[in-house]
């Protein structure tokens, strides 16, 4: 009886701070800084085609990308990483962001 219990309660214990662990994991990574809405992105650019919410011209790494100080079209299928900042009032869905570029290094 008492092997049952102790059985019993180290089951218990062990579930218990499994649920623990689980909490304490990373959130998934978000390329952007809260507060600045700065972000830093690594991918290949590729051009956007029709979509539902026609912003940007491009895309990068699942996000929207704008530019009006370099030409995108210089840099499609390129590997690069971007620092944009994400605008704010537009979403695209849970972890995506319109990105406005302000600095591109091609790699």
């Amino acid at each position: 009886m008492k092997n049952i219990f102790l059985i019993l309660v180290l089951s218990t214990t062990f579930i218990a701070c499994e649920k623990d662990q689980a909490k304490n994991l990373p959130a998934a990574h978000d390329p952007c800084d809260i507060i600045s809405g700065l972000c830093e992105i690594t991918g290949t650019i590729q051009k956007q085609g029709v979509t539902s919410y026609q912003y940007g011209t491009h895309v990068i790494s699942g996000h929207a990308l704008r530019s009006n100080l370099v030409i995108l079209e210089d840099f499609i299928n390129r590997d690069v990483t971007i620092i944009g900042l994400r605008l704010k009032d537009i979403h695209l869905m849970e972890g995506q962001y319109i990105l406005k570029l302000l600095i591109l290094y091609v790699m």
